[in-house]
């Protein structure tokens, strides 16, 4: 729409409009805005609340709360920010699956717990929504002679995450922003992972590995950092842990000819208490480029011991990798590693299924049924090996792994029904689905898909504590039960009972925790541990239903 000077009485270069020129411009102006503002939607939801401080209750003002529609490739976000009360108000929001938000400055929101679902025309007047202030640790950083350590990387983790910080001319250092729970503290220089400094002055370079709290050189050996909400964890010394500088060198052979891009990775094993893992866990810790004449070598590794495996990605899709080598490092080089690449293969299989039961159901009515993705099947990677890959099931059962590294998967079952009985590769039955390809792939796969669930149910003794403050978390005993679906939790029922159902036939830990501890139990770590004491052993069988009653953690 163009208007004209001359039509609303604009006709002089510093001409003022009349007082009816100036009215129709506004009446103009009224209209264009009209134009571009949607009308309402009748059947729009809206949602209004509070805000609440999660230790004293009170309300908080200034939360920036926001709802975030899941439709498809175009989510949405609609937001607003707290009164004085702590109370909002969104209104406009269509229907859908929402994930809530709220976030201000000293405070931490648990998004684990933020979810809404709004029909049409809902209008939700009580969404109650806690945050809970964040705590903090300070401390210092000193080397082996407990002289302060300047510039040095400090990082607080816990299985929500972590934060980091890093530690001023007088080694101290101050991490914020940390939600209520346990956490490992570590320490490191930032330093080139080179050969050692040449030095003429008759000095030598001295080198600190990764260290943890207070003073080891792994996870197994450290100690944990309580935080508790709107608190300050101080005093915390971090003493670096001096160690030697070692190469450890070797060569790969088996690339093609003129081949570049090739790269080797050294992972460190370290020392976990998961009872549904192998005694170790791998972790990545660095990596390094295959040189021309195809030697490779690592400098200032920690103490430790690795897994190194060489991998090379073709642009034209020939990968290739290695079988995977352990070395242990120690205070002397480690050299002659030879590590020789096999090419990826395509693993093809056959799914056998042990029931109808057990095979994918299509829907019977597609007109009013969701459509439903082809049956699959997942490796993913354990025991150092990285990446996933999945095989679509065709309508016979066949699926093909294409380009499959060497390395060590478990197969997983996201036909979503059933679960992995059984699986072997060729001739050969293979313990807890876990496929080896660290020579190449050779053979195929069949895997074994059955229905036959069993359960575990119970009552829970929790005293004179309410129900409603407690959970049932259940992990395998071994990682050859450690497939999808095998870590289960529920909340109990109001009269303190509880039922896990759809449970893969195995042996499990289960243990009653608080139902703030739920998320972190099921990690495992040194909060399953905090269990033990409480922790029942289950052996549940197929198509069986097994009961385990279990009492609470005394308070200390």
């Amino acid at each position: 729409m163009r208007i004209r000077a001359s039509e609303v009485g604009l006709t002089g270069g510093n001409a003022c409009p009349t007082i009816p020129a100036l009215m129709l411009l506004l009446a103009i102006a009224a209209a264009l805005l009209a134009q571009s503002v949607p009308a309402a939607d009748p059947n729009a939801a809206s949602v209004e609340g509070v805000v609440v401080n999660a230790v004293s209750g009170e309300p908080i003002p200034r939360v920036h709360v926001s709802l975030n529609l899941y439709s498809g490739n175009e989510p949405r976000s609609y937001g607003a920010l707290t009164t004085a009360e702590g109370k909002f108000s969104v209104t406009g929001l269509p229907a859908g699956h929402y994930g809530i938000g709220a976030s201000r400055l000293g405070f931490i929101f648990d998004g684990r717990r933020g979810s809404l679902v709004l029909k049409e025309g809902d209008q939700k007047t009580d969404l109650a929504l806690q945050l809970t202030p964040s705590g903090s640790i300070a401390g210092t950083v000193v080397d082996a002679d407990g002289q302060p350590v300047e510039g040095c990387g400090v990082t607080a983790e816990s299985n929500r995450g972590g934060q980091g910080s890093q530690s001023d001319a007088q080694g101290r250092f101050r991490i914020g922003g940390l939600a209520p729970g346990k956490y490992r503290i570590t320490a490191q220089l930032n330093e080139p992972r080179t050969p050692p400094e040449i030095r003429t002055d008759g000095t030598m370079e001295v080198h600190y590995s990764e260290t943890y709290y207070p003073s080891a050189l792994d996870a197994a050996g450290s100690s944990t950092v309580p935080v508790q909400a709107g608190n300050e964890t101080s005093g915390i010394e971090i003493r670096l842990v001096r160690t030697p500088i070692v190469e450890v060198s070797g060569k790969v052979t088996g690339l093609p000819e003129g081949a570049g891009g090739a790269s080797v990775t050294a992972q460190r094993r370290q020392e976990v208490r998961a009872p549904w893992v192998s005694r170790f866990n791998f972790s990545w810790n660095a990596g390094t480029d295959v040189k021309k004449d195809g030697t490779f070598a690592f400098w200032r590794l920690a103490p430790g011991q690795y897994r190194i495996q060489a991998r090379w990605f073709s642009t034209a899709g020939a990968n290739m990798a290695s079988a995977p080598v352990d070395v242990v490092v120690a205070d002397s080089d480690v050299d002659g590693i030879e590590l020789h690449m096999a090419a990826a293969g395509d693993l093809t299989g056959q799914v056998e299924y042990e029931s109808d039961d057990a095979k994918p159901q299509a829907p019977t009515d597609q007109s009013r049924q969701p459509r439903q993705r082809p049956p699959q099947l997942m490796l993913q990677g354990i025991d150092g090996t990285m990446g996933s890959m999945s095989g679509h099931v065709d309508s016979t059962g066949a699926f093909t792994f294409e380009k499959a590294l060497p390395g060590r998967y478990r197969v997983m079952w996201l036909g979503g029904r059933g679960y992995v009985k059984s699986a072997r590769l060729g001739s050969s039955e293979l313990a807890g689905g876990i496929v080896d390809l660290s020579n190449g792939v050779a053979g195929l796969l069949t895997v074994v898909i059955s229905a036959q669930w069993g359960s575990v149910s119970g009552t829970v003794d929790t005293g004179d504590a309410p129900a409603a403050g407690f959970g049932v978390v259940m992990l395998p005993d071994n990682e050859e039960s450690a497939g999808p679906m095998g870590t289960q939790n529920i909340r109990l029922h109001a009269d303190g009972s509880y039922s896990l159902d759809s449970v893969p036939p195995g042996t499990y830990r289960i243990a009653a925790v608080a139902e703030s501890d739920m998320n972190e139990v099921m990690q495992g770590g040194d909060e399953w541990e905090a269990y033990a004491s409480v922790a029942e052993t289950v052996t549940v069988h197929a198509g069986d239903k097994a009961t385990q009653d279990l009492k609470v953690l005394a308070k200390q």
